[in-house]
Parts: C-alpha cells; structure tokens; sequence
C-alpha cells in the first residue's frame, strides 16, 4: 500500500504539470516598428516681402536674399526679367519632400529647418497672396545689391555682383542686421534656365528640411554649398562661378 501510494503522489504530480520533461515555448518577440516614408510639402508662404521699413521674422535657418540689380524693370533686359519672373513663380511653388520620420516629430516644421526668401517689394510685408513681378521693388533690391557688394569679403562674388545682370540670391544664416564676418552665400542666377533655377530652389528647401541649423553656421552654408554645385553640375556650364562662399565685413575695403 505505501509503494502503491507513493506511485499515485507522483502520477498526479505529472498530470498537474509539475513534473515536466520539455521546457515552455518562448514568447513572440515583438515586431520592430519601421519608420514609413513620409511626405511633406513646404508651402509657398515662405516668401517676406522686404521693406525698407520692415524687419525680418526672426528662427528661420537662412535667409535668402533675392536681388536684382537695376533701379527700375525699364533699365533691365528681357531676359533679366523673364529670369526674375521664373525665380518669384518657382519659389512660391511648394517642394515636396520624401524622408522618414523621426519620432515624435512636431506637426509644425521647426524654424531651424525652414529657408525664407526676402523679396524687396513696393507692397506691406504681409505673405497672404502671390507676389508678382508687379510688386517688386528695383530701386530698393538695386541698393541691397550694391551695399552687399561693398561690403562683402571675396573679390570674386564682388565682381559678379558688379559685372553679372543677374538675379542673385544672397544667402544668410540670420536676419539682417549683418555683424561683422558673419558668413554667406551668393549665388548668381544670371546663366540659369527655369528648369535649373527649379531644381535649385528643391535641392535648396530640401537640403534645409533635412538638416536642421543647429551648429556652426560657416560649417553650415559650407555644406549647403558643396550639396548645391553638383545639382547645377552640366558639361556646358562652369558651376564653380555660379556660387560663392563669403562674409561680411563692415569695413568696406
């Protein structure tokens, strides 16, 4: 009887799972969660119009600068208008932008990864509607030229803003005014065609969206320089004379 009963204790042990030969599968590991790409359009309100009254808004991660260099439409060739009429149109298109997400990203686009172009223009600085070539201001965007030319550091983005009809693009890490050696980037549009001048402004918004300003700002406007030269890059164009690294000096020399 006690061999009996101690063959009972230990069958019923078994059926209650306590005695057990094979061990419990593991659990499912969880399924990494993957990024999906995402797409975002940078909206065509990212103009200023540039008063001599009006100050910039401040947290945006550059300023772009669009000049001609005429006192009035009257002085300026055809093709110096029709250029600066494809330059207003296209950067008042939005850029779609394809990149994966990061987490917790914010709903709204952070200053620091946003370009603004300064428009000098004859109406208030309000963005609410399309600025025209109508609106725009020569006599002031002739003044900016030509002060940004006396006062830049390079020899040769001086003499294009002097020699070439343009339009340009002064390109600057902060809203004016300008202090003593702080960088920037001139680029002359003069030579390029709508089609180039597109992918310029894509390539520019791009590049911004994607690294937000967040260090030095010469290493900065270095970087965007080298990501923009090869986008204009074409056998019959010398790209290296159309974009200048600089700074501003408050001295004139």
């Amino acid at each position: 009887m006690k061999h009996a009963g101690l063959f009972l204790v230990v069958l019923l042990a078994g059926s209650l799972g306590l005695v057990s030969c094979a061990s419990a599968p593991p659990p499912p590991a969880p399924k990494p969660v993957v990024p999906q790409p995402k797409t975002r359009m940078i909206n065509n309100e990212l103009f200023f119009r540039v008063t001599p009254q009006g100050d910039l808004p401040q947290g945006k991660a550059t300023y772009t600068f669009v000049l001609a260099k005429a006192a009035s439409n009257k002085r300026q060739s055809v093709d110096q208008i029709q250029k600066l009429m494809d330059v207003l149109r296209i950067m008042q298109e939005g850029t779609l932008v394809t990149y994966t997400p990061a987490p917790n990203e914010p709903a709204v686009i952070p200053g620091n990864q946003l370009n603004l172009f300064c428009v000098p223009a004859l109406t208030s600085s309000a963005t609410s509607v399309a600025l025209m070539i109508e609106d725009y201001d020569y006599r002031y965007a002739d003044a900016i030229t030509r002060r940004i030319g006396q006062h830049i550091e390079s020899i040769a983005a001086m003499d294009v803003l002097k020699r070439q009809p343009g339009p340009f693009w002064v390109i600057a890490m902060k809203s004016t005014p300008l202090e003593d050696r702080d960088p920037l980037l001139v680029a002359d549009l003069s030579s390029l065609s709508a089609d180039q001048i597109k992918i310029l402004v894509d390539t520019y918004r791009k590049y911004v969206f994607m690294h937000p300003m967040t260090g030095n700002p010469s290493e900065y406007l270095k970087s965007l320089n080298a990501e923009l030269k090869p986008r204009l890059a074409n056998p019959f164009d010398d790209t290296s004379s159309m974009l200048y690294l600089t700074s501003w000096r408050v001295a004139q020399p």
